[in-house]
């Protein structure tokens, strides 16, 4: 007996250590790719008076960065090499310079206003970008991605030609949103001028970070930069809650999407490039309308180094507060043409968990490691309450909102989990709204159903039927919900232990009965006018304060039906009796 006992908590004590291992089977947060843009025997092979230009991946991950050229940058010397780094503690000797300036793409193309309407008509200059085959290409950094980069602004930015270009990006566009799946970016000028280099002037960071279903896009104002001296930049995010660190300094904390979508495993990374669709400005951008995205931004500064590593790290690991080495440099990389054999078959989303019911668990907010993945809602603070043992959340002002926590691989099927199910608690009556997005409609703002919640003392269950959603969007693979939990400037608090879909009840539609013609010969039967319909919004209850209803009536007229038949059956028995005597 005393061996089982053994037994079984040997088991239940290994169960446990696995149970609480990070996302990474060994624990530990990779470095993906290692680049230092510097004049330093081996971190590159070509010449950068030409353009052949590749950086080694110090990492030996193979995820080399090679020169490209867009427009007549070919004629333009738009590397050179600037002094290093003097601030934080990757100092350097050198960094590679970005000559990306309107006024030297001018000289090989000249602007008129004529023609055209787009302010970086003649985008012309160089970039780079990762080889193509390098393995980081089709990563989709589902545990989360951090990126350090250490850069300085070019005093020759302009607020026409460089403004919202992107400094590190994944090459694509995410049709919907207009903008590529993941960019670091930089805004416009402090005082916004129509045109003029940044000079004194300073600007502040941009991130985006969109799919299909959803789109996260942050300007962080709080901290300006301006073309003074070297930066240090560090994102980083779990993939729900990403956090900006400029200069070791904290930025902005928001929420995220959980990985960062590949729209073709043939696009790579990039470093100094914007872009965007050219779809419906052909004619506003000389450069070519192509899958990756049309280029219409080009950096100009200098960028000494970038790590990328594929989850989350601490402030005090970044490149600002300790320095890397290697113990050797790996040989250049070669491109390769992308082989989906190479790769492992998508076998699709992983089954979601279900309750004894059968409804698909999409957040349980009683899990503090879930709870604690809503960040940064819209008026309104979100905690973990220990003594209702969940989500806390309190409206702090209008509009009050927060995005519910999902993965890629909770996504599920609309048109079969038709109804949603919040487990909830709440002192007042509320009139709350959904907000979700779905493959075939992306836009938060055409997917909207509104419900009413009651008071409730003890937790309650109320199910809202998708089905009615302003436009029946409510279809297909749903990938983002947003949850409105009121509609007042009230200070309301809600309690929520979980949110659910489930199969709701078969609707039976019904065909209209013809009506018969009315002849001349035929009068009309006198009625009563028809009283208006009611209009108002149906209450969604909760689970167990059923609506009234005609239930009752039906029942007595059956079980009258039933009573009838039996008493039939007695008296036949009862004649077929006395015909036997």
């Amino acid at each position: 007996m005393k061996k089982i006992i053994l037994s079984v908590l040997i088991c239940a004590l290994l169960f446990g250590c696995i149970a609480s291992l990070p996302a990474h089977a060994d624990g530990d947060v990779h470095v993906v790719a290692h680049w230092k843009l510097q004049n330093v025997d081996g971190y590159y092979t070509g010449d950068i008076d030409r353009d052949d230009l590749q950086f080694v991946d110090l990492s030996g991950n193979g995820n080399d960065l090679v020169a490209k050229t867009v427009g007549n940058g070919d004629q333009l010397d738009i590397f050179t090499w600037d002094t290093g780094v003097d601030k934080g503690a990757s100092k350097t000797d050198s960094a590679l310079q970005f000559n990306n300036t309107k006024l030297l793409a001018a000289a090989v193309d000249p602007y008129t206003e004529s023609e055209t309407s787009y302010s970086g008509g003649y985008t012309s200059g160089k970039y780079l970008e990762t080889i193509k085959g390098a393995p980081m290409n089709t990563n989709e950094f589902e545990e989360g991605i951090s990126v350090d980069i250490v850069f300085k602004l070019s005093p020759e930015l302009d607020n026409d030609y460089n403004r919202y270009t992107g400094i590190f990006s994944r090459q694509g566009v995410v049709e919907g949103q207009n903008e590529p799946p993941f960019s670091i970016a930089l805004c416009e000028w402090d005082d916004d001028p129509k045109t003029g280099t940044i000079g004194e002037n300073k600007t502040w960071m941009q991130f985006v970070h969109c799919d299909d279903f959803a789109k996260v896009n942050n300007e962080m104002d709080k901290i300006k930069i301006g073309a003074d001296g070297w930066h240090h930049l560090l994102v980083t995010t779990d993939g729900f809650s990403i956090t900006y660190y400029i200069d070791g300094e904290p930025l902005s904390t928001f929420q995220d999407i959980s990985f960062i979508e590949v729209r073709d495993p043939n696009f790579s990374w990039e470093v100094g490039v914007g872009r965007k669709s050219g779809t419906g400005h052909e004619n506003d951008c000389k450069n070519e309308n192509v899958a990756e995205g049309m280029i219409r931004r080009l950096f100009a500064g200098s960028i000494a180094e970038i790590r990328v590593m594929d989850g989350p790290i601490e402030n005090e690991d970044s490149l600002y507060f300790k320095s890397v080495s290697y113990p050797s440099i790996p040989d250049p990389a070669t491109p390769k043409d992308y082989d989906p054999a190479g790769t492992s078959e998508d076998t699709g989303p992983a089954e979601l968990p279900v309750d004894e019911s059968g409804a698909v668990i999409i957040a349980d907010f009683t899990d503090f490691s879930v709870a604690s993945k809503v960040v940064n809602g819209h008026n309104c603070t979100s905690e973990f309450d220990e003594e209702n043992g969940c989500l806390k959340i309190t409206v702090t002002g209008d509009d009050p909102y927060f995005t519910v926590p999902m993965t890629k691989n909770q996504h599920f099927d609309g048109s079969k989990y038709n109804t949603l199910v919040l487990t909830y608690k709440t002192a007042d009556d509320a009139a709350g709204e959904i907000y979700f997005a779905a493959k075939d409609s992306p836009n938060l703002a055409d997917n909207h159903i509104i419900y009413y919640m009651d008071a409730a003392d003890e937790f309650a269950e109320l199910e809202i039927d998708m089905r009615d959603d302003d436009n029946g969007n409510w279809t297909g693979e749903i990938g983002s919900i947003r949850i409105d939990p009121s509609q007042t400037y009230e200070d309301l608090v809600f309690y929520f232990k979980s949110v659910k879909a489930k199969e709701g009840p078969e609707r039976v539609e019904t065909e209209p009965v013809p009506t018969e013609k009315v002849t001349e010969t035929q009068k009309p039967a006198e009625t009563e006018p028809q009283k208006p319909a009611d209009t108002k919004a149906p209450d969604t209850k909760p689970v167990g304060e059923p609506a009234k209803s005609n239930a009752g009536l039906i029942i007595g007229i059956i079980a009258g039906a039933v009573c009838a038949a039996v008493i039939a059956v007695v008296i036949v028995v009862a004649v077929k009796k006395k015909k036997k005597q």
